[in-house]
């Protein structure tokens, strides 16, 4: 039995879903998202002649998940009665307006020709009927306003809307930014006044702020308006305040996303389409459901934001929304080009920018132009790129995140093409706005500098530019700038050895590889893994290290063999033969050349974000010295792992310490992953449940502090200091004997 309180008189009331006499009509809904739902209607006796409806959704077990509605039907027939009754049939996301309605208003209502048509084009034909009957009812003026928009219609916002005094003006507001923002609609959206409106209106006034705030980057206008929702509304159980106050709470949650905060975003967006999905409330189905996919598909996880893309596209159908269709083909293909393939991707985006939508409305088109850059970036058209780009950013009132993405893909081109040309073009048109303050920002400018240096083979200022944007990276954790950086890194220290045959740089270079290399295994891109083995391999016949190249062409081998890169096996096979008979060592220079260009320069993705990992336990040395430090973790640690960790330092001791190069690796061992860094004068090992970026740059970071400690000299005050960096950096841990 499903028991609850009659929103009209508070009386407890119940069902039983397997019993029909307990109840007046059940309806099935949900979808593989949420299960299969039931939308129940229950009535009861409120007086003679009288019955309170109550509309509930619950799941195939009866557990009650949302109050969708409730009214008061009377057994009477009187005009009251008929507009009652007409207007239950009201589509839910237009019903709540009708309590609105003047005498004149219901009137109209209760004279409605029935049957109804229920389509989308029927509801829109009615509502225009009803507008032209009395042109000058607020209600009417609203209810088109707002189906209008939620179809899709947003040119067929009657134009009484537009008048600052009209309960469609936020509609008007909402739809206006769709096509356009501009720092006076920015002043217009700031400037609504919620006491100016009765209550259901003040829901429209939330929603158009919240929307335009976002799609006009007023974050700090946004947070406002999220704090004074979450104020007035955040403990309701009304479902047109949840509705708005939900509304409200996905574009906030998004603008999370926007400044990196990607789990926030999700906490905020999930529980907002959940519930639109219960109630059944298709415009939060489609317009947060899209938001949300959107994180989902930056986040990595594909397989869910095209399920719920489908839903919002089934949804966005049933309403012949043309608008949403436009909207969702753009993320299909962007999904479409993270898959790789580019050409069905361009192709897609080719027919969108075609659509009259795509035409008409100024941030579709830009964005579907913004892709296309990226696109044919991937496909390496490069003078194709570039112009879409620089047309685009020639637009006035561009969103900074979207001139920004544009200013990328031609930092991209001019890294790509080493144009000096191009690279003067970007630092003269960057934005003045407090984006290039933020972390990002000032990313973007150091990797500007970057790309300049290396075009004037100035490696040593490159890499300097380039530490100085991982140091922020790292700082901030936003690890999907990292790839790249590590790359040319690697490449620009590949140089110095060139040019000095300093060993030292050689392994600095080997160090950020397998910062690379880490980076590839948390995203599983194998083919990456596999490119990064071949260029250990081209590195070590550089440095005349003949078994160190034999064995990461090996590993490349096993890698494109275990995930079937056809292409690349045969690539491996060639460079072994060509190893074997001596002849790639004239060649490996140029080698290394075109695969670090094919693997820098890219596009760079939102990563899916990663728990901390565990470490078990760590092993640290001084090199040449008797001072060696092993530490259990003591939570998670025991004498297992421990005692595992160290038969590799054994093994270590006997072969890692001699090398002429400095050890860095990480691979999978029986007991975990094993983590191996080492600076001029120290050693460490690490047993982990994962291999982490964050983790071995946080050991990179504990092994220089260490280095650069004055009282190094003295065991007892090292052994102090490299505890005390661990334990914050890492986790509690505990000190082992050796012996």
């Amino acid at each position: 039995m499903t028991e609850f309180k009659c929103k009209i008189c508070n009386q407890e009331i119940g069902f039983d879903l397997d019993d029909s006499s307990t109840y007046l009509t059940k309806s099935e809904s949900g979808n593989p998202l949420i299960g299969k739902l039931y939308t129940v209607r229950v009535g009861h006796s409120g007086g003679p002649n009288i019955q309170h409806i109550n509309v509930v959704v619950v799941d195939e077990r009866g557990e009650y998940r949302a109050h969708k509605d409730s009214y008061v039907e009377s057994d009477t027939s009187t005009e009251a009665v008929t507009f009652e009754k007409i207007s239950q049939e009201f589509p839910s996301e237009i019903k709540p307006y009708l309590s609105l309605a003047s005498e004149s208003d219901r009137k109209l209502i209760a004279s409605v020709n029935t049957p109804l048509d229920y389509t989308a084009d029927g509801w829109t034909r009615l509502i225009s009927q009803l507008y032209e009957k009395s042109p000058s009812s607020r209600l009417f003026e609203l209810i088109l306003a707002k189906w209008n928009f939620i179809v899709g219609n947003g040119s067929e916002i009657p134009h009484g809307a537009s008048l600052p005094e009209s309960w469609g003006y936020p509609l008007y507001l909402r739809f206006r930014c769709r096509v356009s923002g501009s720092p006076e609609l920015l002043e217009m959206t700031q400037n609504l006044q919620f006491d100016s409106f009765p209550p259901l209106v003040q829901f429209e006034i939330a929603m158009a702020k919240a929307e335009n705030f976002l799609r006009m980057a007023s974050f700090e206008s946004l947070d406002s308006l999220f704090d004074y929702v979450q104020k007035n509304w955040g403990d309701t159980d009304l479902v047109q305040e949840k509705v708005a106050l939900l509304v409200v709470q996905a574009y906030w949650g998004f603008s999370q996303y926007r400044k990196g905060d990607v789990g926030k975003a999700l906490s905020m967006l999930e529980p907002a389409f959940s519930f639109g999905q219960i109630i059944n409330n298709r415009e939060i189905i489609s317009v947060v459901g899209t938001l949300y996919a959107n994180v989902l598909r930056a986040t990595g996880d594909l397989s869910t934001a095209l399920d719920v893309y489908q839903v919002a596209l089934d949804t966005i159908t049933e309403l012949g929304d043309n608008r949403g269709e436009v909207v969702l083909s753009i993320n299909m293909s962007i999904v479409e080009y993270k898959q790789g393939k580019f050409e069905q991707s361009l192709q897609r985006q080719k027919e969108t920018l075609s659509s009259l939508i795509a035409q008409r409305e100024f941030l579709i088109r830009n964005t579907i132009l913004n892709n296309m850059s990226e696109n044919l970036l991937a496909l390496e058209r490069y003078e194709e790129s570039r112009k879409i780009a620089q047309d685009a950013l020639a637009e006035e009132n561009l969103p900074i995140d979207l001139r920004m993405a544009l200013l990328a893909n031609l930092k991209l081109i001019a890294g790509k093409t080493e144009s000096l040309e191009l690279l003067t073009w970007i630092k003269d048109n960057l934005p003045e706005h407090e984006y290039m303050t933020s972390p990002r920002g000032i990313i973007f400018q150091h990797d500007l500098d970057a790309i300049d240096a290396e075009l004037h083979q100035n490696w040593e200022t490159m890499i300097d530019s380039l530490k100085k944007e991982l140091a922020i990276v790292t700082e901030n954790k936003l690890t999907e700038e990292a790839n790249d950086i590590e790359l040319r890194i690697a490449e620009g220290y590949f140089t110095r050895f060139q040019e000095s045959n300093d060993m030292q740089y050689l392994n600095e270079a080997y160090k950020h590889l397998e910062m690379a290399k880490t980076l590839a295994l948390e995203s599983q891109y194998y083919s990456d893994l596999c490119r990064l083995a071949i260029i250990k391999g081209l590195l070590a016949i550089q440095a005349n290290l003949s078994e160190r190249a034999r064995a990461h062409f090996e590993e490349a081998l096993s890698i494109s063999r275990q995930y079937e890169l056809i292409s690349l096996e045969s690539q491996v096979l060639e460079h072994i033969e060509r190893f074997e008979q001596g002849e790639l060592e004239r060649e490996s220079s140029s080698t290394l050349r075109s695969l670090f260009q094919r693997l820098t320069f890219r596009r760079t993705e939102e990563r899916k974000k990663r728990r901390p990992s565990n470490v078990f336990s760590i092993w640290i040395s001084k090199r040449n010295t008797v001072w060696e430090l092993l530490l259990q973790n003591k939570e998670i640690g025991t004498s297992e792992y421990t005692n595992y960790l160290l038969g590799l330092v054994d093994l270590w001791d006997k072969i890692g310490r001699h090398s002429v190069q400095e050890g860095v690796d990480s691979y999978q061992g029986s007991r975990g992953y094993v983590i191996i860094e080492s600076s001029p004068e120290y050693d460490v090992i690490v047993l982990s449940d994962q291999i982490d970026y964050i983790l071995r740059t946080s050991m990179q970071d504990i092994l220089e502090e260490i280095e650069s400690f004055p009282l190094k000299h003295i065991d007892e005050e090292l052994t102090a200091k490299a505890l005390s960096i661990i334990e914050n950096r890492i986790g509690t841990f505990e000190k082992m004997s050796l012996l």
